[in-house]
C-alpha cells in the first residue's frame, strides 16, 4: 500500500497585542471551520513537545493548530483558507523535509504562498 503525500500546516495565532485567552479564542474559531472541511484530513491543537519546567508534556499550545491536507487537495484548500484567516495568524507549511514557507494570514503573502506550494509540487 502506497502512502499518500501529506503537507502539514501549523497555524500560530501570534498577535502580541492579544492575551492568551484571546489567542484561543480565535485559534477554536479556526479550528471549528478546518474541520469542517474535506479537503483537510486531520486538524488538531499543538501539543507541546518539549514542556516547560513544571509543565507537562503533551499540553495543547495557546493558539497554535496543526493540520494534514493531501498534496492532491493542497490547492482547493487554499482557496478554502482566503476566507477564514486574518493578519493575527502565522502559517508554516512543510511539504518536505527542506521545503517550507512561512506567511501570515490575509496579507499580499498568501498567493506568494500558493506559487512556491505550486513549484514544489510540480517537481515532485
Amino acid at each position: 500500500m502506497t502512502e499518500e503525500a501529506i503537507a502539514q500546516f501549523t497555524f500560530t495565532v501570534d498577535d502580541p497585542e492579544l492575551d492568551e485567552e484571546e489567542r484561543q479564542d480565535i485559534a477554536t474559531g479556526l479550528l471549528r471551520q478546518l474541520r469542517k472541511l474535506d479537503e483537510v484530513e486531520s486538524v488538531d491543537r499543538a501539543k507541546a513537545l518539549h514542556p516547560e519546567e513544571g509543565h507537562r508534556g503533551g499540553e495543547d499550545l495557546i493558539g497554535v493548530l496543526t493540520a494534514k491536507v493531501s498534496l492532491d487537495n493542497i490547492k482547493k484548500f487554499f482557496g478554502s483558507l482566503r476566507d477564514r484567516l486574518d493578519d493575527k495568524i502565522t502559517i508554516t507549511i512543510q511539504l518536505e523535509k527542506d521545503k517550507k514557507v512561512e506567511f501570515n494570514g490575509k496579507s499580499h503573502q498568501l498567493p506568494e504562498a500558493e506559487k512556491f506550494v505550486s513549484k514544489v509540487l510540480d517537481k515532485l
